[in-house]
């Protein structure tokens, strides 16, 4: 078949290729698989013997894709697998620990019980002294830090560019 015959052929089917067969004439390969080797349209009986052994060729590929995926997918359950045990051990462990600590709770509220109401403001009481002595005794505690930028920063938002700033006992800028 002449150049010109193949591709007014294959322009009026898309997706058709023009090629050469073995013997160095033009052929129109259509997607479907069909050969057509000559203007009279004869279907050439290797195209379909060709298009047989494409379409194995095709099955062969696509079961070695499914065999790979089904080999991540089983991977992947087997990792859940192991996720879902830790987190049921974790949940084991921490139910036996809720557990103890309610058993704490109830001991506790028993020997709260028994506590007068006098004593219990007096407990109370020395708490809360205890909390402000020791807020005021961090809040006089003074400490030098030295700064992340050595004071090559001369807008720095902590040292103001000196290399070095003060913090009380909280951390906090003096």
């Amino acid at each position: 078949m002449e150049y010109h015959e193949a591709t007014g052929i294959a322009k009026k089917n898309p997706g058709a290729v023009v090629t050469r067969d073995a013997s160095g004439t033009f052929i129109v390969r259509f997607t479907s698989g069909v050969v057509i080797s000559s203007s009279s349209n004869d279907v050439d009986s290797d195209g379909v013997s060709h298009r047989e052994s494409d379409e194995r060729l095709g099955y062969i590929f696509r079961e070695d894709q499914l065999l790979h995926e089904i080999a991540n997918l089983n991977e992947a359950i087997s990792e859940l697998k192991n996720s879902v045990s830790a987190k049921v051990l974790f949940t084991h462990q921490l139910s036996q620990q809720l557990e103890t600590l309610r058993a704490e709770n109830v001991l506790l509220q028993k020997k709260l019980s028994r506590v007068s109401s006098a004593e219990w403001e007096r407990i109370k009481e020395a708490d809360r002294l205890e909390r402000e002595t020791d807020v005021a005794r961090r809040k006089e505690v003074r400490r030098t830090v030295k700064c992340s930028c050595l004071g090559l920063v001369e807008n720095c938002s902590r040292c103001f560019g000196t290399g070095e700033y003060t913090v009380d006992g909280f951390g906090n800028r003096v």
